[in-house]
């Protein structure tokens, strides 16, 4: 028994019979490959012939073919890469029946590349921006809530731990250090902490460092005052300009090789007022003219009161009080 072959026209018309029944060209062309087996049409063919019905284009014989080659317009290739934008330049030129370089010309002219195997517009229309911003707000929202939820744990407890936080987030271990990961979060000493800090913490710890070498600059001139610059520097390990900015913020000034306080503290104001009562009581005590001695109407000041008790000036005879 012989074997039908069908031919390129009959096969047309079972294409055109799917066509009518609304089935696309993709399965027409698995129902003739089941059917046919190797006789039947190739998919770009299908595809060809199912956008010539869509242009209401039912002829199923093959066109006289002119010697020059043939042109088309954009929108059939704009159509062909609508239906499958994965077609390389070859399938493209034989639904076309152009050469492959023509289809290149036109597809730089329709601004299209090609990505991942897939032809895509290089400068994205419209439709194509408003999907991918949604997209983009869905994934930012998604981000900030889990993000949200694991910060908000971290600053009740940074002690926890990967397991602990994992179970409350319900998710696995590797997920949580993913996300830790994400907000830039470390550990130390047991607990996480941002590996770049936030302007507080930066503020907080500049202050903490200011009031530590201020603390150990006020010691340092407490145990020696007539310290230089250069030595205060070397013991703290920062250069003399940064010195001689925190004893400008101290109020200290240096006065006969010591740094002394510009305005005086109150223990300082307490020890100089003591000093000066002192004085005066030594000096009331052991009279004001206790070392003044008179000659021709002069006061000479003689601390050696025991040595003599006649002593001249010039040539005039002084006596001792």
């Amino acid at each position: 028994m012989s074997k039908f072959v069908p031919n390129k026209v009959y096969l047309r018309g079972i294409l055109l019979h799917y066509f009518i029944q609304k089935k696309s060209a993709a399965e027409a062309h698995r129902i003739l490959v089941q059917t046919y087996g190797d006789n039947a049409l190739s998919d770009t063919t299908c595809r060809d012939w199912f956008r010539r019905f869509k242009n209401n284009d039912f002829e199923l014989e093959d066109k006289e073919r002119s010697g020059a080659p043939k042109k088309f317009q954009d929108k059939e290739l704009e159509q062909l890469l609508d239906e499958d934008p994965s077609q390389t330049l070859s399938e493209l030129g034989k639904i076309l029946q152009v050469d492959e370089s023509t289809v290149s010309k036109r597809l730089k002219g329709l601004g299209m590349i090609q990505k991942q195997g897939h032809w895509v517009p290089y400068e994205l229309k419209p439709r194509d921006v408003e999907r991918r911003f949604g997209t983009c707000q869905l994934l930012l929202q998604r981000q900030k809530r889990k993000g949200f939820l694991l910060e908000q744990l971290l600053d009740e407890d940074p002690s926890q731990t990967l397991s602990e936080l994992g179970k409350i987030l319900q998710v696995d271990e590797s997920t949580v250090s993913k996300r830790l990961k994400g907000l830039g979060m470390i550990q130390k000493q047991g607990h996480w902490v941002p590996y770049e800090l936030k302007p507080r913490d930066v503020e907080r710890r500049f202050g903490t460092c200011e009031l530590l070498l201020q603390r150990q600059l006020e010691q340092l001139l407490d145990e020696d005052p007539s310290q230089t610059l250069s030595e205060l520097g070397k013991i703290l390990q920062v250069d003399e300009s940064t010195v001689s900015k925190r004893l400008k913020g101290l109020g200290m000034i240096q006065k006969q090789g010591h740094w002394v306080p510009y305005e005086l503290k109150p223990r300082d104001v307490e020890r100089r007022f003591g000093t000066c009562e002192l004085l005066l009581q030594r000096q009331k005590r052991k009279g004001f003219l206790h070392r003044i001695v008179t000659g021709d109407e002069k006061w000479i000041h003689y601390p050696w009161l025991e040595a003599s008790s006649l002593y001249l000036v010039g040539s005039a005879e002084c006596n001792l009080l």
